[in-house]
């Protein structure tokens, strides 16, 4: 399924994008401008 996930970068949000993602579901996020250049999980993840 396509999923669409707003406000992807905030606690609960990235744990609902991890699950999704995890669950083999296509995720598209909106997140907000992230100046660490750091991703989280996301960093692991195949793209």
């Amino acid at each position: 399924m396509k999923i669409l996930v707003t406000g992807a970068d905030g606690f609960i949000g990235s744990h609902v994008v991890e699950t999704l993602v995890k669950s083999g579901h296509e995720v598209r996020a909106f997140v907000l401008y992230n100046s660490f250049n750091s991703w989280g999980w996301l960093d692991e993840s195949d793209k």
